[in-house]
């Protein structure tokens, strides 16, 4: 996940979409590069939105089909096709990553407090999904359940931001402060 940089290409046209014609005049390219950690965050962001609408739409309307709510709810929990919260921690939470890319820390500190409210997300949406689940289904709500308890405590903001490399205090401060001017060198 810490070589995982997105490439973002805005493409601006002559014309407003949509259109009849079959392709439109592009009249510039902006091209982007998001580093791992921001990623991460938007990553993590968009999660949190997603499961935020969920708890709304089944708090607001619990007669709704539950198989979405599931499918996320076991997608974030049981990640695994990209391993989840779990490739975050190793990835940006390690001190190897803290010591080597300093100017990161602002993002990794944006990620644990995205992580902690994921948590957060997830336990309230637990409870929603363990209160709708048919008697079918309570098996899969209780492995989540369980999986969930065992995640939970790594989720944590001071479980994530725990090694000694976080003690450092921002490069500014580091920087010595160029001469005055006028006075003798």
């Amino acid at each position: 996940a810490k070589t995982l940089w997105i490439e973002r290409s805005t493409l601006n046209c002559a014309t407003q979409f949509p259109g009849i014609l079959k392709w439109f005049e592009v009249v510039s390219t902006d091209v982007s590069l998001v580093n791992p950690a921001q990623f991460a965050c938007e990553t993590v962001q968009q999660k949190n939105a997603d499961l935020s609408r969920f708890l709304r739409e089944f708090t607001n309307d619990r007669t709704k089909d539950l198989r979405p709510f599931t499918m996320i709810l076991s997608g974030t929990i049981d990640a695994a096709v990209n391993g989840g919260i779990n490739k975050y921690r190793e990835a940006f939470f390690s001190p190897d990553f803290l010591a080597t890319e300093q100017g990161e820390t602002a993002s990794v500190e944006v990620l644990a407090g995205l992580i902690t409210e994921l948590a957060r997300l997830l336990d309230e949406a637990l409870d929603l999904h363990g209160e709708l689940a048919p008697e079918p289904m309570k098996p899969l709500h209780e492995s989540l359940l369980q999986k969930f308890q065992e995640m939970k405590a790594g989720m944590q903001r001071s479980a994530l931001i725990s090694s000694p490399v976080r003690t450092r205090t921002p490069k500014i401060v580091n920087t010595p402060l160029p001469p005055v001017p006028g006075a003798p060198g």
